[in-house]
């Protein structure tokens, strides 16, 4: 099949590193390795060939304009002199680039001719379900989170909040398939009105060449001196959103703790965030007899490879999922 993937966020590199980078880029390729053609049309790409090398296929970048650019260097200083935190690309940034977007995305959907259009959701992002209904092309939608909420409830608020919320209720509502990365999250989608016949939720792959089923696990632990520890590895970053400080409050944990005195906690990913949560982790790590410094300070590595490493010397790993007011998790 021939597949159209967008991605309009403008903070995601398509040839970063990030957590959503890295995960677009492997679904693209899992795609093409299963024989189906994909070109993807995306906001932000830094390093264009060695992107493509890595998914396979024709990589489109659709850059904020030079006049959005300025608008958004415009809002920047004014919220600096308001002293006002602010954001590498605003919503009016974000708004203002579904034009530019679109235009994109209706000459490649005329060029290609894509069974499908697949998009990964993105705050603002109109362009692809307007592109999809203007040529009456598939639309397939992957929800990650509801960001409209998290970006209020987390990331200090936005402009037009109830517009943002009706654009998000829009496009979840009118897209052919939504993809959900949870139960969780399919809750959400149906509480807004999407039509459960459209909702699936996909088990969670992953790349089996990222890991080594020979590994041995505490031969792994053992350079941070966890070599009898039972590692409870929390997979994610210490972004408020992800629930790390739910994760090392709650009780179950704590009761772990005690239970077994060799348990330790250890994360994989980015480090972000960590810095308002390093008194809940070093209480966490002091109430585990194996845990060691060392567990927390090689969060600092943002390669695959440190990834690696951490995973295999994890007994458990969770991954948590923000719910409106509380958080679950996955083993």
């Amino acid at each position: 099949m021939k597949i159209l993937y967008l991605c309009f966020d403008p903070s995601i590199d398509l040839g970063g590193e990030t957590g959503g980078a890295v995960h677009i880029r492997a679904l693209i390729r899992a795609l093409t390795d299963l024989g189906h053609e994909v070109v993807t049309i995306c906001s932000c790409v830094s390093r264009r060939q060695r992107a493509e090398s890595q998914v396979g296929g024709r990589v489109i970048p659709c850059e904020i304009g030079r006049w959005n650019d300025l608008l958004g260097i415009a809002i920047r200083r004014a919220n600096q002199l308001l002293r006002r935190q602010p954001r590498h690309y605003s919503d009016a940034v974000r708004f203002s680039h579904n034009a530019r977007f679109f235009r994109t995305v209706t000459n490649a959907v005329r060029q290609f001719s894509p069974d499908f259009i697949y998009e990964r959701y993105s705050l603002w992002g109109l362009a692809g379900f307007g592109a999809a209904k203007r040529c009456r092309v598939p639309f397939v939608l992957e929800v990650n989170a509801p960001l409209v909420y998290e970006q209020q409830r987390y990331r200090g608020g936005m402009m037009c909040p109830s517009l943002a919320q009706r654009i998000e209720g829009s496009v979840w509502r009118g897209a052919d398939l939504v993809i959900a990365v949870s139960e969780a999250l399919s809750s959400q989608l149906l509480e807004v009105g999407v039509n459960s016949t459209r909702i699936q939720v996909p088990p969670n792959g992953v790349d089996s060449r990222w890991f080594r089923p020979e590994a041995d696990g505490p031969r792994a632990r053992k350079p941070a001196g966890l070599e009898n520890c039972f590692v409870v590895g929390f997979v994610g970053s210490f972004k408020r959103w992800h629930g790390a400080d739910f994760l090392l409050w709650c009780r179950g944990l704590g009761r772990a703790l005690s239970i077994w005195p060799n348990t330790a906690p250890s994360t994989i990913g980015c480090a972000g965030g960590r810095k308002e949560l390093q008194p809940c982790w070093r209480l966490t790590c002091s109430m585990c007899s194996g845990g060691r410094e060392a567990t927390e300070q090689r969060q600092t590595k943002k390669t695959r490879e440190a990834d690696e490493e951490e995973f295999e010397g994890c007994s458990v790993t969770l991954v948590g999922t923000v719910r409106f007011e509380r958080t679950t998790f996955r083993v």
